[in-house]
């Protein structure tokens, strides 16, 4: 039902974690695992250059460090999922409270990164590629299934763009990304993990919009910027995707701080 927030419970629940990043697991929740995740640095072109930890590849201090120096920025490689159920309802999720970064923030249905330490999740060596963006939808798949429980196919997903954007989270930590636009649209099962998400919510066009207006309402910054810039025309033409697609182009997004 549109306008239905589903909160989730702070009880620990186990989420089934793919075998391809057994290497990964522990008995800790899914959310403490991330800090053993080694991300892709890629060139402003999205050339992979790389591998930086995920702690390092969001701190500021080496962001701003680096960057006035003229050495190799901590750019890495990431992805967003928008997904639609079979009526073309939008999935919103609201970031856990134990999130380091933009945390209790409404956003797209799943954002995360493909790992340099899965051999599956590398790409090619050009980024915007048919292996790289296969490569992504693995991540994509895998992220899916850790944070919300949902199971798809990588043939569900559809590679739209790129964007590059930086954003501050807070004094220590910032995203600086290339992110691959991922829209999926089907009606599947999902049980969110409550380490990873807050909240989900099912919303229309006019509802979504609404969400957007309200100042009371907080967007992760490459969500809103996504959403604001193109998703409704995304929106309108979910049966002819493929006409969006742009294989070439990395919009540049700037700061959305």
């Amino acid at each position: 039902m549109h306008g239905m927030i589903k909160r989730l419970s702070n009880s620990p629940s186990g989420v089934a974690i793919p075998s391809v990043v057994k290497n990964l697991c522990t008995s800790l929740p899914v959310s403490m695992l991330r800090t053993e995740d080694i991300l892709i640095t890629v060139s402003p072109d999205d050339k992979p250059i790389g591998s930086v930890s995920k702690e390092r590849a969001h701190r500021r201090k080496e962001l701003y460090v680096e960057a006035q120096t003229k050495e190799r920025p901590l750019l890495h490689r990431a992805f967003s999922v928008f997904h639609f159920d079979d009526n073309s309802s939008l999935l919103l999720t609201q970031r856990s409270d134990k999130k380091v970064t933009f945390p209790m923030q409404w956003t797209n249905a799943c954002c995360s990164h493909p790992l340099w330490n899965i051999p599956e999740e590398n790409g090619g060596p050009i980024g915007g590629d048919a292996e790289t963006i296969l490569a992504v939808k693995r991540a994509a798949q895998r992220r899916l299934q850790e944070e919300l429980n949902m199971s798809i196919n990588v043939e569900d997903l559809t590679f739209i763009s790129r964007i590059l954007y930086y954003a501050n989270a807070n004094k220590d930590y910032a995203e600086h990304e290339i992110d691959y636009i991922l829209i999926s649209k089907l009606s599947v099962p999902f049980k969110a993990h409550p380490n990873e998400v807050n909240a989900t919510k099912w919303v229309s066009k006019d509802e979504l919009r609404a969400m957007l207006n309200d100042q009371s309402v907080v967007f992760t910054p490459w969500s809103r910027y996504i959403m604001k810039s193109f998703l409704f025309d995304l929106w309108n033409g979910l049966d002819t995707l493929e006409s969006f697609q742009n294989f070439k182009t990395i919009y540049n997004a700037g700061d959305l701080s």
